[in-house]
C-alpha cells in the first residue's frame, strides 16, 4: 500500500505533489476532508478535492485553473473515444 499520509500532506500542501498522486494514493485525502467519492474518475475526484481546498484557502487559482484543464481535456478524450466506437 502506498505511503501517502493525508495529514502530512495538509500540514504542508504542495500543488505540485498533489497531481503527482496516483488514484490509490488520491483517494485517502477525500476521505480525510470528509468528501463523497465513491466510484467517481480520478479528474473528478481531484476537483472535488481542490475545490475544498481553495474554499479552504489551502489552494489558490493556479490549482483551480490546472483542473479546469484536466477536466477539459478529459471530455475532449472521451469524446474522440465515442466517435471513434
Amino acid at each position: 500500500m502506498s505511503q501517502f499520509n493525508p495529514e502530512i500532506f495538509m500540514s504542508k500542501p504542495d500543488g505540485e505533489a498533489f497531481f503527482a498522486l496516483k488514484k490509490g494514493e488520491l483517494i485517502r485525502l477525500p476521505r480525510h476532508l470528509q468528501l463523497e467519492v465513491k466510484m467517481m474518475l480520478t479528474c473528478y475526484i481531484q476537483q472535488m478535492i481542490v475545490l475544498r481546498l481553495v474554499d479552504m484557502g489551502v489552494f489558490g487559482m493556479t490549482e483551480l485553473e490546472i483542473i479546469k484543464g484536466e477536466m477539459r481535456r478529459e471530455r475532449r478524450d472521451r469524446h474522440v473515444r465515442e466517435e471513434k466506437e
